[in-house]
């Protein structure tokens, strides 16, 4: 026999409620007009105990009907989101890859039904989610949040999406799984997990793993830079002041210092890059939520070893340009 907390079971129902609904009403369609009204494909399966991260290739969904691509790669595409159940969100992600810390990144977090136009990548997936948290304020316009924050399986109701054709079967996706249960740590949660951090003397090599000597990811968290942003028809511009950083990090836990991989590492590394410069940001015809940027990561996965044994892990620098954290903004839709 299973023994639940009382508060799960009640969050769980809320979730079963959820599905019941969507079921009948999907929580998402794919659509090629700004009124929702040509929606070749929509959500067709998904719920509770079905994995978290369903991937698809763009084209396998979207190349069928009349949607048009969008500026900068990929399709423009009209999401209608049907109203969620309170204190439950639809997600939606691109690009998105089951190998990445929260299957990928969150172009739109919806608690209210809506028309949304989206530019999606190469890749994406929809996710419905219920519960407090992370699942709930990935919507909410909160300056920081951890793209991969709805990993947490403690949380009821995380449930990753199936689409169907225009003839009504099934789109297999090229991707299902559970999101990778534990981000990088940053540099700040090193010190504040370890009294004392061993000193680079103690770690003499590091090793890369092959293939994985160096190479460059997008941060496993996103920062809200600007609010309340509105292509309107013909497309805006914003001026970005909002303080733009990224620590070093890295997935070992050891209490390893910075000094310790800075002196092994066959690349340069930085503790911390920030910068409050202007940057315009061109806001696309027909979004308007958020503007979230998350900085670009110079890494490298392999051994180190020390004195008291070797660690595997992954260790990443901020990667730079000109001096100023590199990284990539994108229009976050809510409702």
């Amino acid at each position: 026999m299973v023994n639940c907390h009382t508060s799960s079971l009640a969050a769980l129902g809320v979730f079963v409620l959820s599905h019941i609904a969507y079921a009948q009403n999907p929580p998402a369609k794919v659509c090629t007009d700004g009124e929702c009204s040509n929606c070749p494909s929509g959500v067709t399966e998904g719920g509770n105990g079905y994995p978290s991260c369903v991937v698809y290739n763009s084209q396998d969904v979207f190349s069928s009907g009349s949607f048009k691509p969008a500026q900068g790669g990929g399709y423009a595409v009209y999401f209608d989101i049907a109203e969620p159940e309170s204190g439950c969100s639809t997600i939606i992600k691109s690009p998105a890859n089951t190998d990445v810390t929260g299957c990928g990144s969150t172009i739109g977090a919806y608690k209210h039904a809506t028309c949304s136009l989206l530019d999606v990548k190469d890749t994406f997936m929809v996710q419905y989610c219920c519960g407090t948290g992370d699942c709930t304020s990935a919507g909410s316009g909160s300056k920081r949040w951890w793209l991969g924050a709805l990993q947490d399986r403690s949380t009821p109701g995380i449930s990753g999406m199936k689409f169907t054709s225009p003839n009504g079967s099934v789109i297999q996706p090229v991707q299902v799984g559970e999101m990778p249960s534990q981000p990088s740590k940053r540099a700040s949660d090193l010190h504040q997990s370890f009294n004392g951090l061993i000193k680079r003397d103690s770690c003499s090599k590091w090793t890369a793993d092959s293939g994985m000597e160096q190479y460059t990811r997008p941060s496993d968290n996103t920062s809200i830079v600007a609010t309340g942003v509105n292509g309107g028809t013909g497309g805006s511009s914003v001026q970005i002041t909002h303080e733009r950083s990224q620590s070093w990090t890295t997935s070992i836990s050891a209490g390893l210092s910075f000094d310790v991989f800075s002196a092994n590492m066959e690349f340069s590394m930085t503790q911390e890059v920030s910068t409050s410069k202007a940057y315009t940001f061109n806001v696309p015809a027909g979004q308007s939520g958020n503007v979230g940027w998350t900085a670009t990561l110079t890494c490298s996965t392999g051994n180190i070893e020390c004195k008291d044994g070797t660690y595997h892990g992954e260790v990443c620098t901020p990667t730079q340009d000109d001096d100023e954290p590199a990284g990539t903004y994108n229009v976050i839709a809510t409702s």
